[in-house]
């Protein structure tokens, strides 16, 4: 049938005849597609009983001849948080994780592997060695290497492999299309510099807070100070967005810094909260578990740190995401 066969039909059916409107519905059983079933559908409930019966004739035969409706594809939701609720910011991560968990607890894995062998043998220092005093004496010599080592070379890495598979929980196909796009070598060469400038200003404070000797409470309040400051900078999830302009990056975490960084800061302190209860739950069943013998309890909790850091950075890093895209404006979800 053409469409001008179909037309015929509904002019008939919209007539005042009686008759043709009959005609016209016995008509639609010859036209198998799906405006043809949809049609019959709204004429099930038509005042005229003669219709009536046509029409669920007509539907029941459409419906054996394999004729669907075609159901109308979904929008996705432009926006699921907001900046005026942190809980909702929270459940929105981890509704996020949720949808790509496998890819995202792949890429955490991937991405920790270092820290993840380092927790491990810490966690089984006392069946590897006889004292914790090697171990101990180790990390107070090469710790803060290992540590600046880490910051500056693989949490560009880190940002690319689990960040990339954070946005793939997006319900925004532009986001979720970035993300599909496998890294390229460039893009971490990218990363890295402006990783450095969020790291290295950090560390030179605190080198100049530890060369001072400043102790006891006014030190870690000054760590603290310092840490917040640089979890509240959206270079990162910026770079990460903007696919490798730095430019860009630079511009826009100022103009965000500047322009609503109080928005940002005032969602961490909840969002922290539930982090750290996931810490301790992780805490609570390794040392449930796992025997830590006096002398390694303190490397034993430090190896237990290290691998629920692994494990829950991808919640971090989505967060990050998160928080930066509501404060640009784009689609959260």
């Amino acid at each position: 049938m053409t469409a001008s066969a179909f037309e015929t039909c509904l002019l008939k059916i919209e007539s005042t005849d009686p008759a043709a409107r009959q005609e016209g519905v016995l008509a639609l059983h010859r036209i198998p597609e799906p405006r043809s079933l949809q049609v019959l559908q709204a004429l099930i409930a038509d005042a005229d009983p003669v219709v009536r019966e046509y029409a669920i004739e007509g539907v029941n035969r459409l419906v054996r001849a394999g004729v669907r409706l075609r159901k109308p594809r979904a929008e996705p939701r432009r926006e699921c948080a907001t900046l005026r609720d942190a809980l909702d910011v929270a459940d929105e991560v981890f509704c996020i994780f949720r949808r790509n968990a496998a890819a995202i607890m792949a890429a955490a894995l991937v991405a920790g592997v270092v820290k993840i062998l380092i927790g491990a043998v810490f966690l089984l220092s006392p069946y590897v060695f006889d004292s914790a005093r090697v171990i101990e004496n180790s990390l107070g010599s090469m710790g803060p290497a290992l540590l600046v080592i880490h910051q500056l070379f693989l949490r560009p890495f880190a940002w690319l492999t689990v960040g990339r598979a954070f946005m793939g929980g997006f319900l925004d196909p532009v986001v979720r299309q970035q993300a599909r796009v496998p890294w390229q070598p460039w893009e971490y060469w990218a990363f890295f510099p402006v990783n450095l400038v969020q790291a290295l200003p950090i560390c030179f404070f605190a080198w100049v807070i530890i060369a001072a000797r400043l102790g006891g409470d006014s030190f870690w309040l000054a760590i603290a100070l310092l840490w917040w400051v640089h979890a509240t900078l959206p270079l990162l999830p910026l770079q990460l967005i903007n696919a490798g302009r730095m430019p860009d990056t630079l511009q826009q975490t100022w103009t965000i810094w500047w322009e609503r960084a109080a928005d940002g800061r005032a969602l961490l302190p909840t969002f922290l909260i539930q982090l750290g209860l996931l810490y301790l739950l992780i805490f609570i069943n390794v040392k449930t578990f796992v025997p830590m013998p006096w002398g390694f309890d303190f490397i034993q909790s430090l190896g237990t740190l290290l691998l629920a850091d692994a494990l829950l950075d991808p919640f971090w890093i989505g967060y990050r995401i998160l928080v930066t895209r509501l404060l640009t404006g784009e689609p959260t979800k």
